[in-house]
Formats: C-alpha cells, structure tokens, sequence
C-alpha cells in the first residue's frame, strides 16, 4: 500500500476526514487547497499549474474538490470551468508529483438513465470532468477511478451546505419544533462520510479502476427520515406534510452491489445510525437551516 497521499479539496468535509484517516494510518498526506495553509494553494477555477514544492511526491491522489452551483447561466459556466475544465490541470498536477492512482469523489447526477433529460449542470459538468481525468490520465499511465457517491452526510452538521433537507429535518427535530414538508413518494439515498472514506481506501487498496456507483443499500424518503429524527431526539414536535409545497422530485439512484463486491466493502451505517450518531455527539445545533424551500 502506498504511503504518500494528496487530498484535492482538503478543507471539504470528506477531504477533512479522509486526511484525518489516512495520517491515522500511517500516510504521509499532503493538502490541495484554497487556503494559504494547504501544501498546493490551488482554486480549481484557476486554469493554470499551481506552484507544487520542490520534491513533492504522492502515489495517490484523492480529489474530493467540487462546485454546487446551479442550473443558471452563471452557475454552468461555473460548473464547467471546476468541475470540467480543472481535470487537464488536475492531470499535469498528478504527472508532476508521479502519480500512480487517482481516485475521484464523484457523483450518481451524473449516472445515465432514463432521467438523463433532468441532469442537472452539476451532474452533467461532474461527468465532463470524469470523462477529461480519464482521457487525460491514461495517456500518462495513471489510473483512475471514479465513485459515484450519492448524498453525503456526516454527524458534525457540516453537510448543512449541501444537504438542506437533512439539515433541516434535524433541526426541527432536535428543538422539538413542528417541520411542514413537502409530499411525494421520492426516494433518496445517503452515505456516511465514514462509509465513502472506507470505499475510497478499499478502491485504493485493490487499485479497483472505473466509474462506480456507491450508493447506500437503504433507499429512504425525507419523510421516513423526518419519523427517525422525531423518535431519536423525541423533544415532542412532529412533521407533517404540506400539500401547497412542491413535492420532492425523483432522481435516479443506480444499483451498486457489485461495486460492493468489488471492493469487498458494504456500508455500514445506515440512516437511524447516523441520526443516533449526531445525538451522541452534542452537535445537532450545528445542523440547518430552519427555513428552505
């Protein structure tokens, strides 16, 4: 197994525990970042080779950077140039520092289906960047992989930025406040951030290559997570559905058993798991917001 690791989007919340993981671990991690204290200062909307430190090598490379923004003009062109147009500097970046592995968060937006007219710029800008990083690495003999990962959500309540609904119905739950939410039957899927570091390794350890969907085995509804929240803090209050709001919308959620047997690893945690996790841990305060629509 290799010993030297660099995380790109070191500051994420899944580039935050996986650096933590890996210098449990006995990793030599280095950092790749928008932050002065990062090893490589470097914005991946900035399409020019950062500095890189004398000397520095890393036989794998975790990128687990990304932008959210929207389905508005400004927020495709956004979308493109981080999401897309970073993977050829994110190549010349590996090459330099004698990359062997790369190893990608990525995401099921961006998995083809029957839903494919509803991939959002997020998803369809995520696959670009898949389809560059692949072009692009083999061409130098690097390996890639990609995980798709669904929603990802840890117990510190850093998730909040992304993961609104969650970070909603927690907080309503915890200050035992009554949560209006909209109906439908849509499912969604979410992983630990825990589960998605052990794949990360597990894809590392095997040298697995390929883009994989990493779904959770447990499919849920908001609404059946909302009824987990409310039983686990039980702070009295309740969730109710409220029919003048837009009902969730159905996403795709692909199939990932075999991913699972690939890598000899399934995930452990599931939804009532974590909900019990961010009550041990005294954070529930962090989660939110109180009010999205």
């Amino acid at each position: 197994m290799s010993k030297s690791a660099l995380i790109i989007g070191s500051s994420s919340m899944l580039g935050q525990r996986l650096h933590e993981y890996l210098d449990k671990t006995g990793f030599k991690v280095f950092s790749c970042g928008r932050s002065d204290d990062d090893d490589i200062h470097y914005d991946l909307k900035d399409l020019a080779l950062p500095h890189i430190p004398v000397g520095m090598k890393a036989d794998i490379i975790f990128h687990c950077a990304a932008t959210f923004s929207d389905d508005s003009l400004a927020g495709c062109l956004d979308n493109e140039k981080t999401n897309a147009l970073s993977s050829y500097i994110i190549n010349e970046l590996a090459t330099a520092i004698g990359c062997k592995h790369l190893i990608y968060a990525g995401t099921i937006s961006s998995c083809y289906s029957h839903h494919s007219s509803s991939m959002t710029s997020y998803g369809a800008s995520k696959l670009r960047g898949e389809d560059i990083l692949e072009w692009s690495l083999s061409r130098n003999k690097i390996a890639f992989t990609s995980l798709r990962f669904p929603q990802l959500y840890d117990e510190y309540g850093i998730c909040c930025k992304h993961q609104l609904w969650l970070g909603r119905i927690i907080a309503y739950a915890f200050a035992g406040k009554n949560l209006r939410m909209p109906g439908g039957n849509a499912k969604r899927n979410f992983l630990h951030v825990d589960d998605a570091i052990q794949l990360m390794c597990a894809a590392m350890e095997k040298t697995t290559t390929g883009r994989l969907a990493t779904t959770h085995f447990e499919s849920i509804t908001y609404e059946r997570i909302a009824q987990q929240a409310y039983d686990i803090f039980d702070n009295k209050g309740a969730h109710e559905l409220a029919p003048e709001k837009q009902p969730f919308r159905e996403i795709f959620i692909p199939e990932s058993s075999e991913t699972y047997k690939l890598l000899n690893y399934w995930p452990k945690i599931l939804m009532n798991d974590g909900i019990k996790m961010i009550k041990l841990a005294g954070s529930a305060q962090k989660f939110g917001p109180m009010d999205v629509t």
